[in-house]
């Protein structure tokens, strides 16, 4: 595999060049810098095959977070910026909070924005993202979403 270490603009360099030199069949990873955000599906096409892991906040375009999302950047100066998954990260972290303990004596997950939460032994939060392929130029889910990905919920084991 390749793994491109690029934001969106460098990508769309690169990965055509890789076709080009014979590895179109090589799998390609990115980090979730490979997607602005913004579904941009003409310039983006460059970029089609690329798979990379990042948060419901980003590339769920429909259902609650879609909708929270439009709510709560409508006049933000920032969105669809670098600073987008740092406000979902703030949510997360805000919304949280009041379930940590809970959580850590239960082993069981928080729903956030920026994926699902879960405590590991130590105490130490740890996150599952989506991931997604690059195809036509738009990120498509590789795995289903999670059904209540953004609910800010609880669901512990047995209940």
């Amino acid at each position: 595999f390749i793994f491109l270490a690029a934001d969106a603009a460098r990508g769309r360099l690169i990965k055509p060049q890789l076709s080009f030199h014979h590895a179109s069949r090589v799998p390609v990873y990115a980090t979730s810098l490979i997607y602005t955000g913004r579904a941009d599906p003409v310039r983006d096409v460059d970029l089609d095959g690329v798979l990379f892991a990042d948060m419901p906040w980003m590339l769920l375009g429909e259902g609650r977070i879609q909708e929270l999302r439009q709510n709560l950047q409508r006049d933000w100066p920032y969105a669809y910026s670098d600073l987008d998954r740092l406000y979902a990260l703030g949510m997360d972290s805000y919304a949280v909070l009041p379930y940590l303990q809970r959580l850590g004596a239960g082993g069981g997950r928080f729903s956030g924005v920026t994926s699902q939460l879960t405590l590991d032994p130590e105490g130490r939060v740890q996150r599952r993202p989506l991931w997604a392929r690059f195809s036509k130029g738009t990120p498509r889910l590789i795995d289903a979403a999670p059904p209540d990905a953004g609910q800010f919920r609880l669901d512990l084991p047995g209940g």
